[in-house]
């Protein structure tokens, strides 16, 4: 399967790049509030869609939904996926067409890619029709929200047109094996998108102390570099990053779900760290 991978999230940073030129404006402080309070709320309300913000010269905004099957509905496919550019393209469509036959309008580019010897379908909310202001991001947020309580029906309507492909193994033949140990005190990862600065001179400072500072996150365990140093403009760079984490330690008992968001929250505070974005929805459990 030789479906581009993280190249999906350099083509988005490269997209936001080439519309700022480096030049990026600081939100107004009302504006700023205003966003922050509005994702605040979309966190709690939000079950499988992702969305956030970019500002360049202008306000951007983005959101859809994501679709992960594991490496092991795969494995056990009775079809290879499209390793050619043709192949994938014909297959979007076909997922395109099956979405919008059924009531998913306003779709605007869907996207395949293969982490962790898995699949994840990207399928991106159309936000040309709304303002570059809070009230359109407000508007897109809400639109998210009747797309979130569907996600359950376009799951299903694209699992059963990849297995009728043979391109996943069918659910009901999948047998799960019972985690062994507590949630809090299982070993999870999750995949996400860091674009950062470099520094030269005596504080040089590069993605290596970037990556050092996150292990250094407690619970974090390890850390490994899927695609570095992508440069999409002066001094600015781009990386996947794929992280391992147990969510507990002695004395402090946490879900996995708290846990991955407070190892964001720290990775945003890093030095030189200019973004976090593209974070895995799912966050898989290793063992």
């Amino acid at each position: 399967m030789n479906i581009s991978t993280w190249q999906n999230f350099i083509k988005t940073a490269n997209e936001f790049s080439s519309k700022s030129n480096g030049n990026q404006i600081k939100l107004d402080e009302t504006l700023q509030k205003r966003v922050e309070h509005l994702e605040n709320v979309a966190t709690s309300r939000l079950e499988h869609s992702y969305f956030g913000h970019r500002l360049t010269d202008r306000f951007e905004f983005y959101g859809g939904l994501q679709f992960e099957f594991g490496a092991h509905t795969i494995e056990n496919s009775t079809r290879d996926w499209p390793d050619t550019s043709t192949g994938v393209e014909i297959l979007i469509e076909d997922i395109h067409n099956i979405l919008t036959d059924n009531g998913f309008y306003g779709l605007r580019d869907i996207k395949i890619s293969n982490y962790g010897g898995g699949i994840t379908i990207d399928v991106q909310k159309d936000t040309d029709g709304y303002n570059r202001d809070a009230s359109g991001y407000h508007g897109l947020l809400e639109d998210l929200e009747k797309l979130d309580a569907r996600h359950g029906v376009a799951r299903s309507l694209i699992t059963k047109f990849l297995v009728q492909e043979g391109l996943i193994s069918s659910p009901q033949l999948l047998i799960e094996k019972k985690p062994s140990r507590m949630r809090q005190y299982g070993i999870y990862r999750f995949g996400c998108l860091i674009e950062y600065e470099t520094t030269t001179g005596e504080k040089q400072r590069g993605l290596d102390d970037i990556v050092s500072d996150i292990r250094a996150i407690p619970t974090v365990t390890i850390v490994s570099i899927v695609l570095g140093n992508e440069k999409v403009a002066i001094k600015r760079y781009v990386a996947g990053l794929q992280i391992k984490f147990i969510p507990s330690y002695p004395g402090n008992l946490t879900q996995p779900e708290e846990a991955k968001a407070f190892i964001l929250r720290m990775i945003k505070r890093i030095k030189n760290v200019r973004s976090v974005s593209r974070v895995t929805l799912k966050t898989d459990r290793i063992e």
